[in-house]
């Protein structure tokens, strides 16, 4: 992983939660639940941070890890 990602994703929480708040403040009620629990899990959709699975070659002993995906099939092209 990067250490461009690493400093992103502080950054990329601060502003969904701003933006989320933003919504709330706007005079109406904000957006449903679900969309706003959709959005939280498309955002930590494959960061090996939020969990992965470990796989390795019986041959050759490399190891992948391999992020879990949100599984949000409405919202997410990687969970489709």
């Amino acid at each position: 992983m990067s250490d461009q990602g690493v400093e992103l994703r502080p950054a990329r929480a601060q502003r969904r939660e701003e933006t989320l708040e933003a919504r709330r403040r706007g005079g109406g009620e904000g957006l449903p639940r679900f969309v706003e629990r959709e959005l939280r899990e498309f955002l930590t959709c494959g960061l090996l941070t939020e969990g992965f699975a470990r796989f390795r070659c019986s041959d050759c002993q490399r190891e992948i890890l391999v992020a879990f995906s949100c599984k949000a099939r409405g919202f997410c092209p990687s969970s489709l």
